[in-house]
């Protein structure tokens, strides 16, 4: 018995004699094509599933081309066969491309004109040749041909030259066939992906055709011969076929960027700690995503700037020194200064050739067109503010002295410009005023007044066009003579100096502690007065040295312990030491957040990380008191008898860290002692100011114990722990004040005032901006927040502030969901755009969880909704696609970039929760996992990453990191909509499914990302939905051609029954066939498959 590949040889090799004799039969009673094609049907369903077809095109091939000319009867059966999907094309290519027989010109002449003839109805005739097989066998036919053009151009001088010539012809006219086809181009594109050397080798014969052709004459060959050889671009179009994308985000009919413009403010208001490398790393992704140029990033970052300097609404507040720190510091490593070489030298290496400072040159110059809001802010701010920021850039060397003085050049007219607009303003403005008021005075009695009251404005308007035009005249000499005293005055000035003022005490604190113990008491003291510490705050968070100044601060805090045996002035300066590190580093956590401490490492055991992660209240959120600081009962009893009895603390066996942790248990003894009637309200008052007296880290503690245990009692038993509240919070007056009380005393209030604000009743709580009002729903809130945001089209201050607040009120998925809904209420194109704009940098106040509502919550419930068709109706479809892709790509680059490193801003508890559950691991911990974020875990959903990891043998399996929330949300909706496709309806659900996977695309890198979750079905099934979404230039840029799977999904969707070229071809060769009869027409249609296309 033979073994199956014997048997298959053996059944081949008969099936090829049996086409050899039917061949003999056709030719001898001259058959048509449609009764060779019918009988050779037969012998193929004879023959059996197993018949290598290719070999059976080979006989075919053969026998046309025996002797020195073509058998065109055998040609044409060859044809009609392959037209009807009875052989593949493949094969019949493979052998044309390894032909040589170039000393039988008409041979290859018929061979040519086959190939342009099949290559022409290429679109509809294909099948089900494999995808490799089918791109190397046209690489290879393409290269064959330009071989037949090299050899008919080295032959076109011999005696037959009209034989070679007429070759030539042809074969020019094949390869712009080819060319034209945009099927057969992006199939030869997928080609040069995978053999590329074989490219290179087309490449190398075409030049070699073409210097051939250039040395002969003139005369040998017609013009138009020649014309067409030398516009012969197949191999350009080839390389060229995949063009750049489109810009997913175009803001270029609004005057300004509100992308850029809202994103400066979101990360200056509300993460100023923060690194600037990935805010920076933001930047170009957007300026990557909306095709931007470099200088209008630059003018776009700089306009957000003094934006925010103009929307202040009060002077020397929290708001105007972040503002200015991010302005005249941050922004400064934004346009590449020396604070951050390594962003220069990485930009410089990606792009070499770019000149940085004439793009910043020209950023200026696109800010100085919005003259009227520089000089807004100069007159908020009572100083030259774009002055104080270009002499930053000259000393940083981003500016030469050249370019500066071309900007103040143009600066300096703009301001002439702006004050005769002024002057004309004004002259208008009193005009309009005397004829007010003259049309008042009309019908009054004292004309009198009238005339003096309109000589009056007449001379003053005058006076005033006069006035303006002096200052215009002398506005740089007046500049000159004042701008030092301005600078001091502003806060701008005082921030640029507060940078060295921060260097030189990281170095102060650096020094040895136990030497030099007045000086640094200096320091500290120096550091309160005023509004010294803000801006030396502000300052080193900006320039990112924030959490340095503050492990400093807190080894001093620990070296200020109180020594045992240590007494006299030495004692009473380690208290000042003490007291005043723990209220600056209180102060600096309020502000900042927690976990500016807690990730630091080296500081997890001191004390005040201990006291401050358990007693602290934080954003309204008061500690259990069971989790406070471990009580001592021996010192609870000295600190009681040294409070009642008016005895010196210090002189004690504890140091000043155990008196903070134990005095707030001694002030429980004596609020039970007082509830029970032991002591009278007059011994609190004396035990509280004596308190007071000694240090001002005492009530601090005192306060954050009793926020928490009043947190847990009724509003009935309040009343004394809330008196004891009030009275630890008021200043004590006097003369004879402890040493440093004022300064104290000014940090101490604003920290026990925030912890207070909560705890305390309505009526006595300190008036704060109530961004959410208590009468009003959050939904009508936000609503109202982001029709003022969109109707503006940039991020004011307050307007931040409020959506900030309703984040945190009512969480990541309500809050994405009301985005998204007010984002698409727009009807019009213009105004939607805008919204996108702004709500896309509106999610950059939490990137990563807001991108986890969108994907596992928003957009689901729009898929799975049976009344969300509007929505996802164009144009608002396509906008929450470019929205979604978006949010994507920068939470991907957020995730990537800076995997491990947090953002420097105050978070929200749900973060901590939801990093902490990212971080464990086990049996125990992935079930912890399951109960708090069932909507993002592997198991409670199914999940299964196996389908991306079906490859070829070739192929590596992508790198997916599991544990990933975004990558499992981008795989959860990918399925989604991939069930969404499936479902036979065609809707705007699907159209919406489409627009995201071709803004996806307009991604460029990034679009690898997104779009490797893609199913392998799922393109097809789009196409098959809606046949002319993609081209076939956009199904290269979807599939992954780097690897042999994802060539074969976009051969399959380029060449196959969906693509565009193919359903033209068929509907073409339909109304040919609807010329023939009705009986022809079944059979032929029977035999080219066209079944689908007739139904």
């Amino acid at each position: 018995m033979l073994d199956p590949p014997q048997q298959s040889i053996q059944n081949n090799s008969s099936v090829a004699n049996k086409l050899k004799v039917l061949m003999v039969r056709a030719w001898r009673e001259r058959w048509s094509e449609i009764q060779w094609g019918i009988y050779f049907r037969r012998l193929l369903i004879s023959a059996g599933p197993g018949t290598d077809t290719k070999e059976l095109a080979e006989v075919l091939l053969n026998e046309a081309l025996v002797g020195a000319h073509p058998n065109n009867l055998v040609l044409s059966y060859l044809q009609h066969a392959t037209l009807a999907k009875l052989l593949p094309v493949s094969a019949s290519f493979q052998f044309i491309s390894g032909y040589e027989g170039y000393n039988k010109p008409h041979c290859v002449l018929a061979l040519v004109d086959f190939v342009k003839h099949m290559t022409t109805y290429m679109g509809f005739s294909y099948g089900s040749d494999g995808g490799p097989a089918l791109c190397q066998c046209l690489q290879s036919l393409v290269h064959w041909l330009l071989k037949v053009m090299l050899r008919a151009v080295q032959m076109i001088q011999e005696p037959a030259q009209l034989e070679y010539q007429t070759l030539l012809q042809s074969a020019t006219a094949a390869l712009q066939a080819i060319s034209q086809s945009d099927t057969i181009s992006a199939i030869l594109y997928i080609a040069k992906t995978e053999t590329s050397d074989v490219f290179s080798d087309m490449e190398q014969t075409e030049l070699n055709m073409r210097g051939t052709l250039s040395q002969i004459p003139q005369d040998a060959i017609p013009q138009t011969l020649r014309g067409d050889i030398s516009n012969l671009e197949v191999l350009k179009i080839i390389k060229c076929y995949v063009q750049a994308t489109d810009a997913v985000l175009d803001t270029s009919h609004i005057p300004i960027c509100p992308t850029i413009v809202a994103m400066v403010a979101v990360e200056a208001v509300l993460n100023p700690n923060n690194d600037i490398q990935p805010f920076v790393d933001q930047l170009f992704i957007i300026e990557k995503l909306m095709k931007l140029k470099r200088s209008y990033l630059f003018s776009e970052v700089l306009r957000g700037c003094y934006m925010g300097l103009v929307d202040l609404k009060q002077a020397d507040s929290q708001e105007d020194y972040r503002w200015c720190a991010f302005t005249y510091l941050k922004a400064k490593a934004i346009l590449l200064l020396s604070q951050v070489p390594q962003i220069l030298q990485k930009v410089q290496q990606q792009s070499p050739s770019r000149d940085f400072a004439a793009d910043l040159e020209a950023g200026f110059d696109r800010l100085l067109y919005s003259g009227y809001m520089l000089d807004l802010a100069d007159s908020r701010h009572n100083c030259d503010l774009l002055g104080l920021l270009l002499g930053e850039c000259t000393k940083a060397s981003l500016l030469s002295e050249a370019q500066l003085k071309r900007i103040y050049n143009r600066r300096f007219s703009e301001g002439k410009n702006w004050l005769l607009d002024w002057r004309m303003r004004a002259g208008w403005l009193a005009g309009w005023q005397a004829g007010g008021l003259a049309g008042g005075l009309a019908g009054g009695r004292n004309k009198l007044v009238r005339a003096i009251t309109m000589s009056f404005i007449v001379r003053f308007k005058n006076h005033l066009a006069h006035l303006f035009t002096i200052i215009g005249r002398n506005n740089e000499s007046l500049r000159s003579r004042s701008g030092d005293q301005q600078i001091s005055q502003s806060n701008a000035g005082r921030i640029i100096k507060a940078e060295p003022t921060v260097n030189s005490i990281l170095k102060t604190l650096e020094a040895d502690y136990s030497k030099n113990q007045e000086s640094l008491l200096g320091v500290l003291q120096h550091m309160l007065s005023g509004k010294s510490f803000e801006l030396i705050l502000n300052a080193a968070a900006a320039i990112g040295k924030l959490q340095v100044f503050l492990v400093k601060l807190i080894r001093f805090n620990e070296f200020a312990k109180q020594s045992s045996g240590e007494s006299g002035k030495a004692s009473q300066t380690r208290a000042l030491l003490f007291d005043i590190s723990f209220l600056m580093l209180a102060h600096i956590t309020q502000i900042y957040g927690l976990e500016l401490i807690t990730g630091c490492s080296e500081c997890q055991d001191t004390f005040f990380t201990q006291w401050v992660t358990r007693c602290l209240p934080e954003d309204g959120k008061y500690k259990s008191v069971d989790i406070g600081m471990p009580v001592e009962p021996s010192k609870v009893d000295f600190l009681l008898s040294a409070l009642t009895s008016g005895s010196d603390i210090a002189q004690g066996p504890p140091k000043w860290h155990e008196i903070c942790t134990n005095t707030p248990y001694a002030i429980q003894e004596v609020l039970f002692a007082w509830e029970h009637g032991s002591i009278s309200s007059d011994n609190i008052k004396m035990i509280l100011n004596y308190i007071k007296t000694r240090m001002l880290s005492l009530p601090v503690c005192i306060v954050a114990w009793l926020c928490s245990y009043i947190n847990m009692l009724s509003e009935e038993a309040r009343t004394k722990p809330l008196s004891i509240l009030q009275q630890l919070i008021q200043p004590l007056q006097g003369d004879s004040l402890p040493q440093y009380y004022s300064e104290r005393s000014y940090l101490m209030q604003p920290i026990v005032q925030k912890m207070i604000h909560d705890i305390l009743p309505p009526a006595s709580r300190r008036p704060i901006p109530q961004y959410v009002p208590a009468n009003s729903l959050p939904a009508d809130v936000m609503s109202k927040t982001l029709k003022a945001v969109f109707s503006k089209g940039w991020l004011e201050t307050e307007r931040l502030h409020a959506l900030k607040a309703l984040y945190s009120l009512c969480g990541a998925d309500w809050f994405v969901d009301r985005l998204v809904r007010q984002m698409l209420e727009s009807n019009r194109i213009d105004d939607i755009t805008k919204s996108l704009s702004l709500a896309y940098a509106i999610m950059h106040m939490d990137m990563e969880h807001l991108a986890l509502s969108l994907l596992l919550h928003t957009i689901p419930s729009l898929l799975l909704s049976a009344t969300s068709y509007t929505m996802l109706t164009d144009p608002r479809g396509y906008t929450l696609a470019k929205f979604c892709v978006l949010t994507i790509t920068a939470a991907q680059a957020a995730r990537s970039t800076q995997k491990d490193v947090r953002r420097g801003r105050k978070r929200s508890r749900n973060e901590f929760d939801l990093d902490d559950v990212d971080d464990l691991d086990g049996v125990h911990m992935q079930a912890k996992r399951m109960k708090m974020e069932p909507q993002i875990t592997l198991d409670s959903e199914g999940f299964n990453f196996d389908f991306l990891n079906v490859k070829d043998e070739s192929d590596t399996a992508p790198v997916i990191d599991s544990k990933d929330p975004l990558n499992k949300a981008l795989l959860n909706l990918f399925r989604l909509m991939n069930a969404v496709v499936h479902d036979g309806e065609v809707s705007q659900k699907t159209s919406f499914i489409v627009s995201l996977v071709d803004e996806a695309v307009n991604c460029g890198q990034h679009a690898r990302y997104i779009l490797q979750f893609m199913p392998p079905n799922m393109l097809s099934q789009m196409m098959r939905c809606m046949p002319a979404a993609f081209d076939n230039s956009r199904v290269l840029q979807i599939c992954d051609i780097s690897n042999s799977t994802g060539r074969k999904i976009a051969v399959k969707a380029v060449a196959g029954p969906t693509s565009c070229d193919t359903i033209s071809g068929r509907r073409h060769a339909l109304l040919i066939l609807r010329r023939i009869p009705g009986k022809t027409l079944s059979m032929v249609a029977r035999h080219l498959d066209f079944n689908c296309v007739m139904c």
